[in-house]
């Protein structure tokens, strides 16, 4: 059992083009939520801690399973046990563990990307920091921030890795590693529970299926509600976010032959109302630049005045993701020589809507 904070989404700022709005989304550290997490796991428990062997580190941050000390790169490794206890549940709470690590929602979740080692993105269309789960590119900029449910690590890799990984990884990669089936019967689940209406499950098994293959499954469901309340509605909050996702694989037994097989496919949803934010126009800039004849400044300097309410649309549709993927990889021992094959699938979609104009409706996006 263990307890853990969830980390408030940052101030942010956007300039708008013609009117210059700057808009502000918050969350103020004393409305940080607390949450109580419970893990229950059904494995096997070795006789002793003596008898228990030395385990080596191993990743694929070069796409091939080595040992961690002989890959010549910069890797942070965030072990599986520390994501499913509540440590990490997004890359926002992740990059606290990875120095050199930020991420920013950019609205609610959305629009946002990674930045590592100083190297910003060129453009909301272009990544520095490429994402990748079980080996596939999450090429949707408003689903980059996946559920990690049910993973063996993470893998932060610093550094270009175009080499192996494409143009998008300038500045160096995150990689999801899922948790393969296991030879045994292994049955895992956790529990949510915290203030502002926190709550969740999850729960993963793993297992022999015939004398050929094995399996896992996965799910998780979580909600949670915004820290904020809708002025303009009262009793509505603003940022609320549910979340679903669902992995499974089928692959192999182990000792099954020269040629192995691992089939694993994700899904994933999430939902969000309206983040709390606020306006300030151009009368309130007092610094940067200056308009010779609006006389009006570029930019606004110092502690944005945070209102005590916020007040936005109550109408608005809620904002929703999905992503699907699935991913064959097939390798084939030759002794000599290993033959790796890799295929996948993705498929992405995202409606996300503004409250811009002070409609009902919003804007689309």
């Amino acid at each position: 059992m263990g307890y853990a904070t969830r980390a408030p989404f940052p101030c942010e700022r956007q300039q708008s083009g013609a009117d210059r709005m700057l808009r502000a989304q918050f969350l103020p550290a004393r409305f940080r939520p607390l949450s109580l997490a419970l893990v229950v796991a059904a494995v096997p428990v070795p006789a002793s801690a003596a008898e228990e062997p030395v385990q080596e580190i191993v990743v694929t941050a070069r796409r091939i399973d080595e040992r961690m000390a002989d890959v010549p790169l910069a890797v942070d490794l965030i072990p599986g046990n520390v994501v499913a206890t509540g440590g990490i549940d997004g890359l926002q709470s992740l990059a606290a563990h990875v120095p050199g690590l930020s991420f920013e929602a950019a609205w609610g979740g959305w629009n946002s990307f990674p930045v590592l080692r100083g190297q910003n993105q060129p453009s909301v269309a272009g990544d520095n920091v490429g994402m990748f789960v079980d080996g596939v590119y999450q090429a949707n900029r408003d689903a980059i921030d996946v559920e990690p449910l049910d993973l063996d690590r993470i893998e932060v890799v610093r550094g270009p890795q175009s080499a192996l990984f494409g143009h998008s990884t300038f500045a160096g990669l995150i990689s999801y590693v899922p948790a393969g089936p296991t030879e045994t019967l292994q049955v895992k689940g956790a529990a949510d529970a915290g203030t502002h209406n926190l709550r969740g499950v999850s729960g993963a098994i793993s297992g022999p299926i015939n004398d050929e293959f094995k399996g896992r499954l996965a799910a998780s469901w979580r909600q949670a509600d915004g820290t904020w309340e809708n002025a303009a509605a009262p009793g509505q909050h603003l940022g609320n976010a549910r979340d679903l996702a669902i992995a499974g694989t089928i692959a192999t037994r182990d000792g099954s032959g020269s040629l192995s097989m691992r089939l694993s496919g994700r899904h994933g949803e999430s939902r969000a109302n309206q983040p709390a934010f606020f306006t300030l126009d151009y009368r309130s800039y007092n610094c940067g630049a200056r308009d010779a004849t609006s006389g009006a400044w570029s930019y606004f300097c110092g502690a944005a005045p945070i209102p005590a309410q916020v007040a936005v649309s109550p109408d608005l549709p809620d904002s929703r993701t999905h992503s699907d993927q699935l991913a064959l990889h097939l390798a084939l021992d030759l002794e000599a020589i290993e033959l790796l094959s890799e295929s996948s699938i993705y498929g992405a979609a995202s409606s996300i809507y503004r409250d811009l104009d002070g409609s009902p409706q919003g804007d689309l996006y």
